[in-house]
Order: C-alpha cells, then sequence, then structure tokens
C-alpha cells in the first residue's frame, strides 16, 4: 500500500504519534482568546466527551467551558503525550477535571509505562487547588490495537481506549459536516483514519508507517509487517472455537486472553500463553534440571520453544531430536513433519526446537474453514505436546 501524497496526514507520517496529539490538543483547547465559532465548539465538546467517557449532557456543563491542553508534560516520572485541564474558571486558575491521554501508533502498549502515567496524573491532581479528577485516555492506532495488553493497575486507573472506530464515530457526525467541509486538517485526519479501517477490512494488514512518506521504504526494509492481521485472525477463530460459536470473535480488546502479540526488536511475535497464563508447560528432565515449553508464531510459522535457565546444548539437542519423532505428522500443507530449527540459545535461556513452516496464510481468507482447519491443528500440537512435557522426568542422556 504507497501513502496518498494529498493527504496532508500521510505527508506528515500518519504513524507519528505526536500527529495524532496536536490535532486533538489544537481542536480541544479554549482559552479567552480562542474564537471558536459554534461549530467548532460543539465539536469540541464531543471530542471531549469520547476522550472523558462522560455523557453529551455533563460535558455541556460549565466544568469543561475552558480547557488548556499540554503536550509531553511530565507528571511524576514520565511525560504524558498529551494533558487536557478544564475548568468553568476562564482565568484557568482552578482545574475541574484533568484528561491523561497516551498515544501508541505501531508501538507496544507497555503497562509499566501506563501503571507510572497514572500514579503522576494523581498525584498532579492531588497538588492543584480545585483538586481536579483525574480520567485516562489511551489512544491506539495501527498495529498497537493488536498489541494492547493492560495490566491489573491500568486497568483499575480506568484507562479508556480510543480506536480509529471511536474518532471516526464523532468526525462522522451529520452536525460536524459542515465544520469538516471547510477545515482540510479535519477532513485529511478523517481519511487517513478510515484508511486505516480499509487496511482492516482487506485483511491485508500494515503497519501505519508503511502509509507515510518518510517511512515506508523502511518498513518496506523489514518486510513483516504484513502479520498482524493473520495473527488476529488466527486468535479470533481460536476464540470463537473455545467459546463454541460459529463466528469469529469481534472484540478486538478480549482477544489477548490467550494469545499475546508483541514486538520482538521490529518484528510481531504472538505467543500462546494460555488461559489463565498457562500456555507455558513445564517439564523436568532426568538430572533434575527444569525448563517450560510454550509454542510462538514467527510470521506465518509455528515454532516450538523451550526456556532452560540451565541447560546444556547437548540436553537441549537431544530433546528436539526426540521431540521431532514425537510429532510426526502434525505438519500442514503437504509437509508432514515440523523442521529441526538451527540450534540457538539465548543468553536468557530461551531456545527454538521446532518450526512448522508456513502454518498460518499471510493474508485473510475468505473461505473460514482454512482458519478453522489451522486451529485444530494447533490444538492437536499443543495436545500432543502436554501429554508428552507431563511425562516427569523426561529421559534425557
Amino acid at each position: 500500500m504507497k501513502y496518498d501524497t494529498n493527504n496532508l496526514i500521510h505527508t506528515i507520517g500518519y504513524s507519528l504519534e505526536r500527529v495524532h496529539t496536536g490535532i486533538l490538543a489544537r481542536y480541544l483547547e479554549r482559552r479567552e482568546d480562542s474564537n471558536l465559532d459554534e461549530q467548532q465548539e460543539a465539536f469540541r465538546r464531543d471530542l471531549l466527551a469520547l476522550l472523558f467517557s462522560l455523557p453529551r449532557e455533563e460535558i455541556a456543563g460549565h466544568d469543561f467551558d475552558w480547557t488548556w491542553t499540554a503536550r509531553e508534560e511530565k507528571l511524576g516520572k514520565r511525560r504524558l503525550d498529551l494533558c487536557v485541564w478544564c475548568t468553568s474558571d476562564e482565568k484557568l486558575q482552578e482545574w475541574k477535571h484533568l484528561l491523561a491521554l497516551e498515544a501508541k501508533v505501531d508501538s507496544p502498549v507497555r503497562p509499566k509505562q501506563l501503571d507510572d502515567e497514572a500514579k503522576g496524573a494523581r498525584a498532579a491532581a492531588k497538588g492543584e487547588k480545585g483538586k481536579p479528577q483525574v480520567s485516562h485516555a489511551l489512544l491506539v492506532l495501527g498495529a498497537s490495537r493488536f498489541t494492547l495488553e493492560l495490566s491489573a493497575e491500568a486497568q483499575e486507573s480506568k484507562w479508556k481506549e480510543v480506536g480509529p472506530s471511536d474518532l471516526l464515530e464523532v468526525l462522522g457526525r451529520p452536525s460536524h459536516s459542515d465544520l469538516l467541509s471547510r477545515d482540510l486538517l479535519l477532513a485529511d485526519w478523517k481519511e487517513a483514519l478510515l484508511q486505516e479501517i480499509d487496511l482492516e477490512s482487506t485483511g491485508s494488514w500494515y503497519c501505519m508507517k508503511e502509509c507515510d512518506r518518510e517511512r515506508a521504504e523502511e518498513t518496506r526494509k523489514i518486510g513483516n509487517a504484513s502479520w498482524f492481521y493473520p495473527f488476529d485472525n488466527f486468535r479470533r477463530h481460536f476464540h470463537a472455537q473455545e467459546e463454541g460459536r460459529n463466528g469469529i470473535s469481534a472484540t478486538w480488546k478480549r482477544r489477548s486472553d490467550s494469545w499475546w502479540i508483541y514486538f520482538a526488536g521490529r518484528e510481531p511475535i504472538m505467543n500462546f500463553k494460555g488461559e489463565p497464563s498457562d500456555g507455558w508447560l513445564p517439564f523436568k528432565a532426568q538430572t533434575g534440571l527444569k525448563g517450560r515449553f510454550f509454542l510462538e508464531f514467527n510470521r506465518g510459522d509455528l515454532v516450538l520453544k523451550l526456556h532452560h535457565p540451565a541447560m546444556n546444548a547437548e540436553e537441549i539437542r537431544e530433546i528436539k531430536v526426540r521431540l521431532a519423532d514425537h510429532f510426526q505428522g502434525t505438519g500442514t500443507d503437504g509437509k508432514p513433519d515440523p523442521v529441526p530449527t538451527r540450534f540457538r540459545t539465548s543468553k536468557l535461556g530461551y531456545a527454538s526446537l521446532l518450526k512448522w513452516p508456513k502454518f498460518l496464510p499471510e493474508s485473510s481468507s475468505p473461505d473460514d474453514s482454512k482458519w478453522v482447519e489451522r486451529v485444530d491443528n494447533f490444538n492437536s500440537i499443543y495436545s500432543k505436546l502436554k501429554r508428552w512435557a507431563s511425562v516427569k522426568p523426561l529421559t534425557v542422556s
């Protein structure tokens, strides 16, 4: 996919988080000298309602009459992408509400970062004269939508997840059509957000860097940006089968329950963590050393890996040989057996053992039966691995 040369957002860089926080700051702010007309004020209030997750009737109150925005403001240990301070005081001396907003585009959502930012916002609010009520918004665009996984503390802080569809719902309201017709920046932003939705609907998912003039070549060199959609499509069907439904799971916010998509350097990986977090299977070797087996997708390959804090190379090689024999006949696409990987072990004690090449198709298939078949294949492989790991101790000479 190529960037739109006529779209200002892609020319500057859709994948740059500051582009989106800058647009939000522009249309959320209202000071004494702002001179907003009626349409701009209505749009500002609707954006506030979305980000604060409050009814429009409450946003219409005087507590939101005046807003001051600050980008990259440091609250506590970290800088927030955008802070929105609201008040009924036009002198901006006593705040009623504070919005802490973090934006992610094509980057991982890190729970520790959100936890620190929530604490910093609460501490900042306590130090203000008006003791403003704190709200949290997490803007997730591009590949970040597939890697979203909130910690328990972040969930407790009630981070409001805002994606492209949420923004488009506000931008697409008939009451704002006149504003967009005369505001080219908003019109281009809406068009760029629609382009992201179109990418998902075609089943050919790219990092949004692919759509930007300056960063598209960098993404093409990586060559693996299109794996987010197949990963997500697989876990949709996996959860549909787990829940006994015929259709695929429509709620992306819950699809990380058993599967975790993350970035390994600049490469997307999807790991089976199980539910609740028991996907990594412990085992004990005859020598007394312990480890854990786990499965994950690297590009389209399903890879069986081992976490082994203290095992030596010979022990790992023997386990690999025994596993290759155990998993005969479990391949896909005419390849009956998994392929042993090159022997590599990391300093942290991780080693690849076997892989099933081209386990997933690179893009969405209109034939759901293929995805159901892949889920069945995975469940069969995982069951065989579970039985093998349960033999204690494993015979390793």
